[in-house]
């Protein structure tokens, strides 16, 4: 019994409040106000794919989500059903309030430890995390709805550690545990940050924890698998999705590689190296090794969940932006234990000063919107009933066409790997459910798609209408249609097009429903 005792009063001095504390309140409510700006800003690739893919899952076409395949589970299909009932801005608004829930989580997992003041800046860390777009928060993709349950589950997981009498919280913690993982597959973070607690403990309470804890994740588990089985989703099909198609898919980039991989390598690193967040964690391992924290085992905890994350993210392949948001909760915590400490408070006062300044000088920025823009424009002279098809990627130029797509595979991922030459697009262009639209990114999607089997159709069905911001438009040759170019004079929009229109700048556009529904 020692052991335990020891543990709770190094890792959780203060006793447990019943109330929120005022200032992490007030973050959370900050954090919705800060992401506002951007509630509209254009829509991104998985933002468009996931919202056609959730409209049609009940559809049952035969793929694994309805007609469409992709490889995450099905807990972030369903949030995106939850939020479509408002569209893009309903997505935007699910997103404020998981980035609202994910600063909350962390202002009461450092609070319970440390107390109110520590957990004020580990609130305003994640706050900042999650707002500043150089850190790839903006917009909604599974991350960040991922990141509420590590953080809500970090929380219930100190109160079961300290607390081990009670029951709730570690079946709790065990729930968001499986919750996560069934947002994003890679989101063990929680179980990660029991299992190292749980060595620190080397008690019996131990055994009594970890059941309770898997009993929560097993039941949310059940749960959420039971329901996308009702909608046509099977278990073993969603297995595979999350973990043999990765390697699969990871042998792959490692085995041919794809373009724009190193810049965005190159981008995220730095995005994350000049946020001066990595200083943090640097903080908190001197805190531990050099004694300087009352909270030893749980800033070794936080040390080993950091690692985890690091390696996550670099697993993840393709080095996206919005990868960063899995270290938001860690490294936010990560403030909290060091900021009783002197050196701890001012490293994080300059990091909260330079991610205001990031953030005030995004507001006006321009990005590279190019698949949006060419939805745009198709969408202005496409008739009811035409479907569109973006090759190896790009589906928002479906979604802001108002388009449906007949091919299962959105992303270039899945289309790469399940579709290997494209063999199974090459049938769709041939067939009865050709779409109307063809949309190829210039250079070497172009050259692939002309020596494989899609090249004769192509050839033979479809004529070439524009070139628009690099995206060669084809048009099949019995659609009679305008040509769709004739308003695109930039392939920019404004990140907030609320700044954007008060200087003048066109605006960005909806996340449109589609005119037809067609059958792969």
């Amino acid at each position: 019994m020692t052991t335990t005792l020891a543990l709770r009063t190094t890792v959780a001095s203060p006793p447990v409040r019943r109330t929120l504390p005022v200032a992490v309140l007030g973050l959370a409510v900050l954090t919705v106000l800060l992401r506002l700006p951007y509630l509209a800003s254009p829509v991104s690739s998985d933002e468009a794919g996931f919202a056609m893919l959730a409209r049609q899952w009940a559809s049952g076409h035969g793929s694994l989500y309805g007609g469409f395949w992709v490889d995450r589970p099905p807990l972030l299909v369903a949030l995106y059903a939850l939020a479509d009932v408002g569209g893009l801005v309903g997505l935007r608004v699910l997103g404020c309030l998981a980035a609202a829930v994910t600063v909350l989580g962390v202002g009461l997992a450092v609070d319970h430890v440390s107390g109110r003041r520590p957990a004020a800046w580990a609130a305003a860390v994640a706050c900042v995390g999650l707002s500043v777009p150089a850190l790839g928060g903006v917009n909604v993709d599974g991350e960040l709805l991922g990141v509420p349950f590590v953080a809500i589950g970090a929380w219930l997981l100190l109160r079961a550690v300290t607390t081990p009498a009670g029951a709730w919280p570690a079946v709790a913690a065990g729930a968001c545990a499986a919750a996560a993982v069934l947002v994003k597959q890679n989101f063990v973070d929680v179980t990660v940050l029991a299992a190292v607690l749980a060595v620190a403990m080397r008690h019996r309470a131990t055994l009594r924890l970890w059941l309770r804890f898997g009993a929560g994740g097993i039941a949310t588990a059940t749960l959420v698998l039971g329901g996308a089985a009702l909608l046509g989703t099977r278990p073993w099909g969603v297995l595979y999705a999350m973990y043999p198609f990765r390697f699969r898919a990871t042998a792959l980039l490692g085995r041919e590689g794809f373009p724009g991989r190193g810049p965005h390598l190159l981008a995220l690193a730095g995005s994350w190296a000049t946020s001066l967040l990595p200083l943090l964690l640097l903080a908190l391992l001197v805190a531990v090794v050099l004694r300087r924290t009352r909270h030893a085992p749980l800033g070794i905890a936080l040390l080993a969940l950091a690692a985890y994350d690091l390696f996550s993210v670099a697993a993840g392949s393709s080095y996206w932006m919005h990868y960063l948001v899995q270290l938001v909760p860690v490294t936010a915590m990560a403030a909290g234990l060091v900021a009783p400490l002197r050196p701890g408070r001012l490293l994080t006062a300059v990091v909260l000063v330079l991610a205001s300044l990031s953030y005030v000088a995004a507001l006006p920025h321009r990005v590279q919107a190019p698949g949006v823009v060419v939805g745009r424009a198709i969408g202005d002279v496409a008739a009811p009933g035409d479907t569109l098809v973006s090759v190896f990627g790009g589906p928002e130029v479906a979604a802001t066409a108002g388009l449906d797509s007949p091919y299962r595979y959105l992303w270039s991922l899945p289309a790469h790997v399940l579709d290997p030459g494209a063999a199974g697009l090459g049938r769709l262009l041939a067939g009865p459910a050709a779409p109307t639209w063809l949309v190829v990114r210039e250079g070497g999607t172009v050259a692939a798609l002309a020596e494989g089997p899609a090249g004769s159709p192509l050839r033979t069905r479809y004529h070439l209408v524009d070139d628009l911001c690099g995206r060669l438009v084809y048009l099949r040759d019995d659609a009679d249609r305008g040509a769709p170019a004739a308003a695109v004079t930039d392939c920019r929009l404004p990140l907030s097009p609320y700044v954007g229109s008060l200087l003048g700048t066109p605006s960005s556009v909806s996340l449109e429903r589609p005119r037809s529904r067609s059958v792969p």
